[in-house]
């Protein structure tokens, strides 16, 4: 039976401790995939029962130009990477391209 896990941040999310617990949770499954995967992608090499894991943010633009969220930039452009070999899909709105190219690329 495969498990799913949603994880979303949206537009109107101003708390910031919010923002620092999905990141947390994201890197925590992150780590913790790599770790039960090792050198295998999740598509073929899943043995156990990991769940699959969707990031969704809703207006990427909003949260690339908040000043505070920098810090994260970093940690979302690696989850973008890494992510989706280890089981981390992400998912995005965006209100404009601008800015965006970093992480599509």
């Amino acid at each position: 039976m495969n498990r799913f896990l949603y994880l979303i941040l949206v537009e109107h999310c101003r708390n910031e401790e919010y923002v620092k617990r999905v990141f947390r949770i994201l890197e925590m499954i992150l780590r913790k995939n790599i770790k039960e995967l090792g050198s295998r992608n999740f598509a073929t090499g899943r043995t156990s029962n990991l769940p699959h894991t969707t990031f969704i943010i809703d207006n990427l633009n909003a949260f690339i130009d908040e000043s505070r969220y920098n810090s994260y930039h970093e940690k979302f452009g690696r989850l973008c990477r890494d992510g989706r070999s280890r089981g981390i899909s992400i998912v995005f709105t965006a209100t404009d391209t601008k800015g965006l190219a970093r992480y599509l690329l």
